[in-house]
């Protein structure tokens, strides 16, 4: 008699929950805390790295009737 195709592939079953899943030890709960703790360990160096670029001078807004046009080579009240 041949083994229940339960028994037969339970190895295999096996297997593939671990490669989909991960291990089973450390739980998943504290797997997923690890990964997010390394996170937001690498978030906050990239904020700090951002944040001692000197950051690029924003250009003051042209005055309003300054003659100048939105679109090129219009002359204004055209």
């Amino acid at each position: 008699m041949h083994a229940a195709p339960a028994v037969r592939h339970a190895a295999g079953r096996a297997k593939l929950k671990e490669h989909l899943l991960g291990p089973a030890d450390p739980p998943s709960p504290e797997r997923f805390a690890v990964a997010v703790r390394e996170l937001c360990a690498k978030s906050d160096d990239r904020r700090a790295r951002a944040d001692a670029r000197p950051s690029p001078a924003i250009p003051a807004p042209r005055p309003a009737g300054d003659g100048a046009s939105v679109r090129r080579g219009t002359e204004p009240g055209a």
